[in-house]
């Protein structure tokens, strides 16, 4: 009987031990939490404020709210705005942490509050409030700055609002992204200056000209594309579109009209250009932007120089594997150790300045003219193949050399995409090339 009276009492003393163990921690845990939302400037954080209206210290008056996941520029303009730049500006208020208090103080003055140097409210839907912070100057002392909270009298100590942050001005709080798209996210484009058209449409990793099989040089259309996608604006030059032609924008006109991959279009109005910059418009967003002058460069494009004309465009150094193939032969040979070698029972080394010279001249060879569909039909079967790959099996071009009904010379490639005739003497010196390596 002791010893069940010495396991109940036992357990008993573990329960009450354990209870109090686990109110007291339940209490230590509320106090430091209590402690730590003491410390808080605001009961809140950046992603629960809704809307916020900024008197930066030069007295202007800037709001936005938020949409989505975003900023809206409410006034003086209604812009979008710069989603990192304001989230950075509102993480170093909310919730902020309070390093010391003042109570009551009688001169704000001293800390730079009277008048403040800088005043941001900020509403806050989910908490069913609006919080007036007032920033005094700079102090003394690193990583501090001076507020007071509502009418309150009472200077807070907290960490450090940059300066830089605070004197934010609309430009810098505004999106500063163009058109703020990927290049691959642009599907087709078209140029019009006056009278002229020339549109593009990509097609994998080249562009070709819209509604036809004809390649164009991706070295010129995809490095306007890419710096369009990522252009930033420079200046807001004017908010409203009533005076578009003092920018010279229609006159004459100039426009781009972009195709992206989801369906929609963006059209883009161009003024004359004024030093490295020049005045825009774009569908979406009605202000007078000022982008790079560089462009302008697309009204000058022209079909001439454009389509590509080249037989082949793969760079030799890139080619590793190379076959000739006739209705009679197949010859091949591969780069080992950087040494071309014949494929085959007979692994020996070829001249390696003619298989050096053969890639190279077939990167400059360039059509004469370009043929159709039709008259390369017409050609029937090629001449000669010759496939230029990677000893990995990466095929990286394939070009067929013809002879027309007219009995001129012709050629395909897949790299370059066009169909030409070519002069008899490029067709010879291809041939010449092809025997010189096998003369070794």
């Amino acid at each position: 009987m002791k010893a069940r009276s010495l396991i109940i009492l036992i357990a008993v003393l573990v329960f009450v031990a354990g209870y109090f163990f686990l109110v007291e921690e339940r209490q230590h845990r509320d106090a430091v939490d209590a402690k730590r939302s003491s410390r808080m400037l605001l009961p809140y954080g950046p992603l629960d404020i809704d809307a916020v209206s900024f008197i930066n210290p030069y007295g202007e008056t800037i709001q936005w709210e938020r949409v989505g996941d975003g900023w809206m520029i409410t006034f003086p303009v209604t812009d979008i705005g710069e989603k990192s730049t304001i989230d950075m500006f509102l993480g170093q208020i909310a919730p902020g942490q309070k390093l010391e208090e003042f109570a009551d103080v009688a001169d704000l003055s001293q800390y730079g509050l009277a008048p403040p140097y800088a005043t941001v409210i900020l509403d806050s839907g989910r908490y069913g409030r609006t919080d007036t912070v007032h920033v005094g100057e700079k102090t003394p002392t690193s990583f501090r700055s001076y507020v007071t909270l509502g009418s309150s009298g009472d200077v807070v100590v907290t960490r450090e609002l940059a300066h830089n942050v605070m004197q934010k001005r609309l430009f810098h709080l505004r999106d500063k992204n163009f058109i703020a798209l990927t290049d691959r996210n642009i599907t087709s484009f078209s140029i019009v200056s006056g009278g002229n058209l020339l549109a593009f449409q990509r097609s994998g990793s080249s562009w070709k000209v819209a509604g036809s099989t004809l390649t164009v040089d991706r070295n010129v259309i995809e490095p306007w594309v890419t710096r369009l996608a990522t252009a930033l604006v420079y200046e807001f030059a004017a908010e409203a579109l009533a005076d578009t032609l003092s920018f010279g924008i229609g006159d004459p006109h100039r426009s781009a009209v972009l195709k992206t991959g989801v369906g929609g279009s963006i059209r883009i109005s161009f003024g004359k250009r004024r030093g490295s910059l020049v005045p825009v418009i774009r569908s979406g967003r009605g202000k007078v932007m000022m982008i790079e002058a560089g462009f302008l460069d697309a009204f000058h494009w022209t079909d001439d120089r454009l389509v590509v004309m080249s037989l082949s465009l793969v760079k030799p150094g890139k080619v590793t594997a190379l076959q000739w193939e006739t209705p009679d032969t197949v010859a091949s040979w591969s780069m080992e150790d950087g040494v071309w070698m014949a494929r085959g029972n007979d692994r020996t080394p070829v001249d390696q300045e003619a298989v050096k010279y053969l890639l190279m001249y077939l990167r400059s060879a360039t059509y004469e003219s370009l043929v159709t569909d039709r008259e390369l039909v017409s050609a029937a079967k090629p001449d000669v193949m010759i496939t230029l790959g990677e000893r990995s099996g990466e095929l990286l071009d394939i070009i067929s050399l013809y002879r027309f009904e007219d009995g001129t010379a012709g050629g395909i490639s897949i790299s370059g995409g066009n169909a030409g005739r070519i002069s008899d003497g490029t067709l010879a010196e291809i041939h010449r090339a092809y025997s010189a390596i096998l003369r070794r």
